[in-house]
């Protein structure tokens, strides 16, 4: 495939092609060099607007050429696929059913991780909430806060409107049926947004 650069050049070497072809005519004819070729660039008019105009020309004529030529190939890929399946169709369960667990498995990932990580919190004003953490310089790890710790930040914060310590909490639902079991929170007295 050419690529633009190729193409500028190829349209300044036809041109120069064809005016020298014009200057070596009128030379021919008698005239000088330096009249003939006044006159040949007077014969061909502007020379950057035929430049352009060849320039667009011979792009939309190799982009239809290559869309053809990928076209051509993709039917190809196919029709060679297609024979190859139909030669052997155990492979070809085996290889859409392959292809199927593999979508349907990328799509369980992402509904997981979009519902996760990507849409945001249902809580109002999500972007202000925070985790906080103690790190233990000695494991070098983060760990939960002491209850005295968290007393103490609630005590002395000016950083933070609100405290809330949240400890996961799990407990089975009991009626009609099998026991479910939930997964919930304990959270401290004094946030209201968390009461519902």
């Amino acid at each position: 495939w050419r690529s633009r650069t190729d193409i500028c050049v190829e349209v300044e070497e036809e041109l120069r092609f064809h005016l020298d072809m014009r200057i070596d005519a009128l030379m021919a004819e008698g005239h000088s060099r330096f009249h003939a070729e006044e006159l040949a660039h007077r014969e061909f008019g502007d020379l950057n607007s035929t430049r352009r105009v060849l320039g667009r020309t011979d792009r939309a004529a190799e982009g239809s050429r290559r869309r053809r030529q990928t076209r051509d190939e993709w039917l190809r890929d196919i029709r060679f696929a297609v024979r190859a399946l139909r030669r052997s169709p155990s492979f070809s369960v085996l290889g859409v059913s392959t292809l199927g667990v593999g979508i349907g498995l990328a799509t369980l990932v992402f509904s997981v991780l979009n519902g996760v990580l990507l849409r945001p919190l249902v809580y109002p004003d999500a972007h202000r909430l925070v985790t906080l953490w103690q790190f233990d310089a000695a494991k070098a790890a983060r760990e939960k806060p002491a209850p005295a710790n968290f007393l103490d930040w609630r005590e002395r914060s000016r950083s933070f409107e609100q405290l809330a310590a949240a400890v996961p909490y799990g407990f089975d639902l009991l009626g009609e049926g099998d026991p479910v079991g939930l997964s919930a929170f304990q959270i401290t007295a004094g946030c209201p947004q968390f009461r519902d």
